[in-house]
């Protein structure tokens, strides 16, 4: 994959003479392999990842013990099985697919070892991190690239997030790199750089079926200019790309469980999680997700229907979620405030331990290390935003985070959902840390300077 080096000087083209997506002669080119340091910074990164799975046991919880129970059955020729989720049982599809395959493909080649599968989220961090380096190398420069990089290599949210057994581990090295190869057809107009940013994000959508907003950022990225019918249609092969990724699983859906489903059937059991009485009236955790079985009336709902299908649970669930939402819409608001709150680190240190040990099966000072570096990234990052690097960055790459962090607030949210934010992030916390860089650099040499006779 190509990376950057600054064109010489006295070589440039005249404006004129230059394509209409041909990069400023000040920018970053796409022509020299990547410098030593992206290669030693992701060796570092996948240091300290696999030191953590060596030294850090993982208690299977929730989703990571959920994803081994389907990678083990893939992987010894049982399928995805059936049901757990609706009374009726028969076939599913609550899990997006291709994390479990992933991780099945692994263990039919070197049997089902937790270890090995925590190992191959170490290497998928590091190369999560080494994309982050190259994609800020051309929005931000070279130096903060390589510090961006740095700090996401010893970051403890993205080290829990890629060596836990989380979906995540795959989600973010496929979210860069289709940001990466929107950003190289922005520079170089070439069709196919958008076909394959739009071919990522459907294996993106096949992992966090959520992250598929993302969408909306990639399209803005494909535009260096005014909308021409060129972007237009960059635009068009970005969503074909992606749709004929998705297809053949909504194929699958449909042969199996005979009906339309977007994907997962996830939505009815996470809107009627959070949209339900009980949760709305929980003083301890205001607005917060639970299993949907845990309020009397969702639970009634699904006595009810003893024979259910997935299909038909997830229907009905999302009807009830739906209905409570439209009687009481202050309560949506309730939940992206308090949802916010969950996200930015704001809740007791207690409660972020305890909900980093229930995600990750780690132990609690996991989420003190998590709460503490999120909020000193949070801060970094809004004092990036002021700086020159940053100023330079395009508008989609600063819509990302915010239509994730809108469209998670409403739903659910616990401090791990800010891993896919995080990389948005990292990028203008580097640029605060290389500005200030700069700033005591040159302080001190006027400190140091001779004073005049």
């Amino acid at each position: 994959m190509p990376v950057l080096v600054a064109a010489r000087p006295g070589t440039e083209k005249p404006r004129s003479e230059r394509g209409p997506s041909a990069p400023a002669p000040d920018e970053p080119r796409l022509t020299a392999p990547w410098c030593r340091a992206t290669w030693l910074i992701g060796l570092g990164a996948f240091v300290v990842r696999g030191a953590v799975v060596l030294a850090q046991p993982l208690q299977l919880r929730n989703d990571a013990a959920d994803y081994q129970r389907l990678a083990a059955s893939l992987a010894t020729g049982h399928g995805f099985g059936i049901s757990h989720f609706a009374p009726g049982g028969g076939p599913t599809a609550l899990r997006p697919p291709l994390y479990p395959l992933a991780l099945a493909a692994l263990y039919k080649v070197m049997g089902t070892h937790l270890l090995a599968a925590r190992m191959a989220g170490a290497l998928l961090g590091a190369l999560t991190v080494v994309l982050l380096v190259v994609v800020t190398w051309l929005l931000c420069g070279r130096r903060v690239g390589l510090v961006a990089g740095a700090l996401a290599a010893v970051f403890p949210p993205q080290i829990l997030a890629t060596t836990s057994l989380m979906s995540e581990a795959l989600a973010l090295p496929l979210e860069l790199s289709a940001f990466l190869l929107a950003v190289v057809y922005r520079r170089t107009g070439r069709l196919v750089w958008a076909a394959g940013s739009g071919g990522v994000l459907g294996l993106l959508v096949l992992t966090r079926p959520s992250l598929a907003v993302l969408v909306v950022a990639l399209a803005v990225l494909l535009y260096r200019r005014l909308p021409s019918w060129r972007q237009l249609a960059a635009a068009a092969v970005l969503v074909a790309a992606g749709t004929v990724v998705v297809v053949p699983w909504v194929a699958r859906d449909r042969l199996s469980l005979h009906a339309w489903v977007p994907v997962t059937t996830q939505s009815g059991y996470v809107l009627a999680g959070t949209y339900n009485a009980t949760s709305a009236h929980d003083a301890r955790f205001p607005a917060a997700w639970r299993p949907a079985n845990l309020d009397p009336a969702d639970a009634a709902l699904l006595r009810d229907h003893p024979r259910a299908t997935e299909v038909q649970t997830d229907a009905l669930l999302q009807f009830a979620a739906l209905h409570y939402a439209s009687a009481h819409p202050a309560y949506v608001v309730k939940v992206a405030y308090e949802n916010s709150r969950r996200l930015l680190d704001l809740e007791p240190v207690g409660q972020i331990r305890a909900d980093t040990a229930s995600e990750y099966g780690v132990p609690g000072p996991w989420g003190t290390a998590e709460m503490v570096s999120g909020l000193m990234l949070l801060l970094l990052a809004l004092g990036g935003l002021a700086t020159a690097a940053a100023r330079r960055v395009p508008v989609a790459w600063k819509l990302a985070p915010a239509i994730l962090w809108v469209s998670t607030v409403v739903l659910q949210a616990v401090p791990r959902f800010r891993a896919v934010i995080d990389p948005f992030l990292l990028p203008f916390a580097a640029a605060a840390v290389v500005a200030g860089a700069g700033w005591w650099s040159r302080r001190r040499q006027r400190v140091d300077a001779p004073s005049g006779p």
